[in-house]
């Protein structure tokens, strides 16, 4: 957190800085954060999580991006542990065709499980997917967005396979702004090109 505080600094812009709370499966190194459904308890996650919020708390970053998460369960977890929390925070999921969480769960009821979050949304998901997953839910607050380029994540292979998807695709882009979209960037595969695109096309 400090060295992006002091990177933020030395640009003399203005922006935030948000620590990162990743999914529980993710340390799996199994692509778990892709399934959910880990088959743990929630005292195991709420063990997981406790100490890692603690740290990254005890930096003093402006937001936490509580991201990549493929249930709802372990949101909930989180979402309990953060209910004193005063910094602000976004929650994002990873999704499946469906209209579904990777867990399987409803987008929708995913939104809604997280309405104490300054946002929602979407994030390590291909671009594709994005628009019927906000129009398939109600949410007071604004949708966050930042997919992957599309591709397939091969956890015993440990990399990305398939072609680059459509990315940041102008007219996905409007599609999102229109379904409440404020916050879009990109996750996986998205690089420093596509990041400059989507600034160009504000």
């Amino acid at each position: 957190t400090q060295l992006a505080k002091d990177a933020v600094n030395k640009s003399g812009k203005d922006v935030k800085v948000a620590a990162s709370v990743g999914p529980y499966g993710a340390a799996l190194a199994d692509g778990s954060e892709y399934k959910g459904n880990y088959g743990v308890s929630k005292s195991v996650l709420k063990d997981f999580h406790a100490r890692r919020l603690e740290v990254l708390i005890a930096t003093s970053p402006d937001l936490l991006a509580l991201e990549t998460m493929p249930d709802t369960v372990e949101v909930e977890v989180l979402l309990e542990l953060l209910r004193d929390c005063p910094i602000p925070f976004w929650v994002s999921y990873s999704c499946k065709a469906g209209n579904q969480t990777n867990a399987g769960q409803s987008f929708a009821q995913a939104v809604e499980i997280a309405k104490s979050a300054m946002a929602v949304g979407v994030n390590c998901t291909p671009p594709e997917l994005i628009t019927e997953l906000l129009l398939s839910a109600k949410s007071d607050k604004p949708f966050v967005v930042y997919p992957n380029s599309g591709r397939i994540w091969d956890a015993l292979k440990k990399e990305w396979i398939g072609s680059k998807g459509s990315g940041f695709d102008q007219d996905l882009i409007n599609q999102w702004q229109a379904a409440g979209a404020q916050y879009i960037g990109g996750c996986c595969g998205i690089g420093p090109s596509e990041i400059e695109q989507l600034t160009l096309s504000r």
